[in-house]
């Protein structure tokens, strides 16, 4: 028998017959090579002395895989039938789906459908048994409409965001996700468009997350799996999740399973997320709190430490140039020395600093000083001002002008005249007047190559006959010496 030969009732002479109801219906959406496959097909059915499936294939230039999907693809379709395999033969059928066997009737049915699929993939990646197979279970077994089916392969390979999708692939894919959905009880189009808008959003964020986080690769299937946890069950909005990348900074390599350890805790309801939130806010710094900020905060609070203090120390981290989370746990170890730990305190305290830091700054800036006293220089400053009047602590930022650090300079002036018991701005002038009595001669440090016992002299050593014989004695040795160094020189 030839390789291919019509059914009775399909065969016309003296030409290639193509139906024109077959182009209306196929040209739009088969594949071209299929097209021709199909076309030179019929007319060998014609000519069968021009050769088998191997002719064929080298009268098309088509390699063999193509020329068997495509001939599966018109068994699909209703218009080829396989009658045997060894060796490989065909019937061509009817193209009006004239004949009434139920398998051809099956074909015909899903002609259509299955065009649609292979549709959307590229020229060149055909679609193979297998893969029509899976799309008419989903019709069959799980209860989708042909236009659902439709939208979760053309939604597959959306997701895939490949340029060249391998028909394979994406049904295998589209398999898993077709069991969910019918599991969920989503089969229509419609649901299937909303379901896989989600899949949509949780493989976005999950491919901004990877970016963010520096890794040069797609987003893994657990990783997949807790964007979709947090987007679908816990109903964040992809920028809440981006904003809580912020917080993995302090992690040397930040990953999913972190953020969602962050993520976690915001939802947890000891509150000390919400807590840390809004002392950030205070601070001016939009973040998200990590883990070890929420037990940073956790701890201050079991110390003592009042919720409004904490805030309070955070607003006066925001007055800085870079206010930090560093700086905000060093400001609070100060206050702890203190004992600044109840709200009511803090606030006396900010608010006497404030005022002496308006104080300072002014007696600063009228003798031309152009420096931000630190919390030191205002607990000074608070000293002087109960035991020193007014006038001489300004005497001192004037003597200080010009200096490279003055309010160090102005620390020293004061404690010296203090020591000096210098009590008035005249005798501070005066003393600036008199440098030699304004500081305190400096005591010199003994020089221990002098710390031997030495002989004490009296004056009688040196009167009468016994002084000079000394002397005489004394020249005499020196003579000697000086000779026999002379002598050894030679």
């Amino acid at each position: 028998m030839s390789f291919l030969k019509f059914a009775d009732d399909a065969a016309m002479y003296d030409s290639t017959p193509l139906d024109n109801m077959f182009i209306i219906e196929n040209l739009p959406s088969a594949p071209e090579a299929f097209l021709k496959v199909y076309i030179y097909a019929r007319m060998l059915c014609m000519h069968p002395e021009l050769g088998g499936i191997e002719e064929l294939s080298r009268a098309l230039r088509l390699d063999m895989d193509v020329i068997d999907s495509a001939f599966a693809y018109w068994e699909r379709a209703g218009f080829v039938r396989r009658v045997a395999d060894n060796p490989l033969q065909y019937v061509m059928l009817s193209v009006r789906g004239g004949t009434v066997n139920a398998m051809d009737r099956d074909y015909y049915k899903y002609r259509d459908f299955n065009g649609e699929l292979q549709a959307l993939f590229p020229a060149g990646k055909l679609m193979h048994p297998a893969q029509y197979a899976m799309a008419n279970d989903w019709l069959n077994v799980l209860g989708f409409s042909q236009d659902a089916a439709i939208e979760l392969v053309r939604g597959t390979i959306s997701l895939s965001r490949s340029k060249n999708p391998d028909p394979a692939r994406i049904f295998k894919a589209a398999d898993k996700r077709a069991a969910q959905l019918a599991d969920a009880g989503v089969t229509d189009a419609e649901g299937v468009k909303r379901e896989l808008a989600k899949d949509e959003r949780v493989d976005a964020l999950a491919r901004e997350l990877t970016r963010q986080f520096g890794m040069l690769r797609a987003p893994s299937m657990p990783e997949q799996r807790l964007a979709a946890k947090w987007l679908n069950r816990w109903g964040l909005a992809p920028e809440d999740v981006l904003e809580a990348c912020d917080a993995t900074v302090k992690a040397h390599n930040p990953t999913f399973a972190y953020l969602d350890t962050i993520l976690e805790n915001r939802r947890s309801s000891n509150g000390s997320y919400g807590k840390m939130q809004e002392i950030f806010r205070a601070m001016g710094a939009h973040r998200q709190p990590a883990p070890e900020q929420c037990r940073w905060y956790e701890e201050l609070l079991e110390e003592g430490f009042e919720h409004g203090t904490i805030e309070l120390a955070a607003k006066q981290q925001s007055r800085r140039a870079s206010p930090s989370f560093e700086g905000l746990d060093f400001l609070l170890g100060k206050w702890r020395e203190r004992g600044l730990y109840k709200y009511a305190d803090a606030e006396e305290f900010v608010t006497r600093g404030q005022a002496l830091l308006g104080e300072f700054n002014g007696i600063l800036r009228a003798a031309g000083i152009e420096k931000k006293p630190t919390e030191d220089d205002l607990t000074a400053y608070e000293s002087w001002k109960q035991a020193l009047p007014i006038e001489m602590i300004q005497f001192a930022a004037e003597s200080a002008a010009g200096r490279s650090y003055p309010v160090s300079y102005m620390h020293g002036l004061i404690e010296r005249w203090q020591a000096a018991g210098i009590d008035s701005l005249e005798a501070a002038k005066a003393a600036a007047a008199s440098p030699a009595t304004s500081r305190p001669a400096a005591q010199q440090k003994p020089n221990p190559a002098l710390s031997y016992e030495q002989r004490e002299y009296r004056d009688e050593d040196f009167d009468g006959d016994a002084f000079m014989e000394e002397a005489r004695r004394m020249m005499e040795q020196n003579r000697v010496t000086d000779g026999e160094g002379q002598h050894g020189s030679y």
